[in-house]
């Protein structure tokens, strides 16, 4: 390019040296820059290098005329723009004219000339030029600002592309629950991982919502949903059940979940779709109802225990109150006062027990529980713990069976009697007076012991409760205790390796068995 103040020089071509003197005077009061050159080829040369706004064309030039050098400079990108006169001596033919023009000229000017015209016509030719460039060079603006748009368009595309893969991927990726509709069925478009992961078997992409989880959610968490999609305002929900099959195992679970559903807006603003954000909070259900359980346990324990310590503690008390005001009248011998003290005896022995259990559920749930094994033949230990129950028995008006083969195993002892006499003495207390039978025998690889009753039983409802702590399946006014013997009992069981279950029916009595490893010859 050449520097701005040439921008509007005139380019002359003409191999009479006269001639481009007399044209430069013609063109000097115009005040643009006038370049000669004195053939068609010398012109080429300079236009290599530089621009022109106009150039002035001899057509009879030797070697390269004006038509040909007319036609190279239109064949150059860079100058096919530039205004071309042709000047000729004669005017020949018309087709020599058209030949100018064919070639792109912008007049044809035939000697002599008239200098104020010729002047006019060049005038009018740089300002159509001038305004010409003027106009390329808004166009290749214009282009270049459309071509960055565009370029910054498509990054813009690409980046908003890559943002939104980024977000689904963490979407994907996250550890709630994401799932995102779209349209007024609530098509599924997107659900991530942990969604999938709890719908389990469940395939929704595609579907609509109400289909794919038809039986899921009530009617009322429908309307809930239509109603977000129709106003826009988010739907929050607490601890919200609902029952999944999450493995496909068939079977389904109860869940609990705390969400939002909220809107989705397209550019324009308007509600397109839903999206679900929920947190599993069923843990937190489940600790809740457990720490609401234990205290409601915690509280009836209270309550059985008080009652069950005052019930000896009471007539403890009074017998020993009586037996110390007849001694102090010296109303009591020896034979009187024994039956007093067996009493009292017996009162000790109950409180003994009851805060024996006590201290076993204190040492099992602080995982104090500990075993002295050795080894020992359950059914003589049966038989002992048959023979120191044998009078309370006979006070219930019961008898004790005892059908024992000898099988031995290393356990603690103390703990498997402990087991024996639990279960003794709630068939002796439930057993309605009818006999109690306790069997010993081997059965499928294990000491089996089972302690059988004919007396109230156990509803099956219940059955699932009784090894709890102060759980019981009677009124403890009607028979009391504080409801930890069968619980201790099953802890001690599960200490060993073991097993127990228990068969009843309301009415039809119980058989509680113990399943126990033994030795191997």
């Amino acid at each position: 390019m050449t520097s701005p103040e040439l921008s509007d020089c005139i380019l002359i071509a003409d191999d009479h040296p006269a001639n481009l003197l007399a044209l430069e005077a013609v063109l000097e009061p115009l005040g643009h820059p006038i370049i000669k050159s004195s053939s068609g080829v010398e012109a080429l040369r300079y236009l290599l290098d530089h621009d022109c706004s106009l150039a002035l064309l001899d057509v009879a030039m030797p070697g390269l005329d004006g038509f040909e050098t007319a036609a190279l400079i239109r064949g150059r990108e860079r100058t096919r723009h530039i205004p071309i006169i042709f000047i000729s001596a004669s005017a020949r033919d018309e087709t020599h004219v058209f030949k100018g023009y064919a070639q792109g000229a912008i007049d044809y000017v035939v000697k002599p000339f008239d200098p104020d015209v010729m002047r006019a016509k060049v005038t009018n030719l740089l300002a159509l030029h001038r305004r010409s460039e003027e106009m390329r060079r808004e166009a290749a603006l214009r282009g270049r600002e459309r071509d960055e748009f565009r370029e910054k368009e498509q990054e813009a595309r690409a980046e908003a592309e890559a943002q939104r893969k980024r977000l689904q991927s963490l979407l994907v990726q996250a550890p709630s629950v994401i799932a995102i509709t779209k349209g007024p069925d609530h098509v599924f478009e997107l659900v991530n991982e942990r969604c999938q992961q709890m719908l389990g078997s469940l395939k929704v992409l595609g579907k609509p919502a109400r289909e794919a989880l038809r039986g899921l959610l009530p009617q009322e968490a429908w309307k809930s949903v239509d109603a977000v999609y129709e106003s826009g305002n988010a739907f929050v929900g607490t601890e919200a059940a609902i029952s999944l099959d999450e493995h496909g195992w068939g079977g389904t679970e109860r869940r609990f979940f705390n969400f939002v559903v909220q809107a989705i807006r397209d550019l324009a603003g308007n509600i397109d779709g839903l999206m679900l954000h929920a947190f599993e909070v069923t843990d937190q259900v489940r600790a809740r109802e457990r720490e609401r359980d234990a205290i409601r346990l915690r509280d009836e324990f209270l309550s059985i225990a008080s009652h069950e310590l005052r019930t000896p503690l009471t007539p403890l008390r009074l017998q020993l109150q009586s037996t110390l005001k007849c001694l102090d009248k010296g109303e009591t011998g020896v034979a009187e006062l024994r039956p007093r003290l067996e009493l009292a005896l017996r009162q000790t022995v109950r409180i003994g027990i009851l805060v024996t259990d006590l201290l076993e559920v204190s040492r099992i749930t602080s995982g104090r529980l500990t075993l002295q094994r050795e080894e020992m033949d359950l059914a003589e230990s049966v038989r002992d713990v048959a023979e120191r129950h044998e009078p309370e028995a006979r006070n219930a008006g019961t008898t004790v069976q005892v059908q024992a083969e000898h099988v031995t195993g290393r356990w603690d002892r103390l703990r498997i009697e402990q087991v024996i006499a639990n279960l003794l003495v709630n068939a002796i207390k439930y057993g309605g007076g009818r006999p109690v039978r306790l069997t010993v025998e081997r059965a499928d690889g294990a000491a089996r012991l089972t302690v059988r009753d004919e007396g109230i039983g156990i509803s099956t409802e219940d059955q699932e409760r009784i090894f709890d702590r102060f759980e019981r399946a009677v009124s403890v006014r009607s028979y009391g205790g504080m409801g930890l013997g069968l619980y201790i009992t099953q802890q001690i069981v599960d200490a060993h390796g073991g097993r127990i279950q228990v068969q009843s029916a309301r009415g039809k009595g119980s058989a509680f068995t113990v399943d126990l490893p033994v030795l191997t010859e």
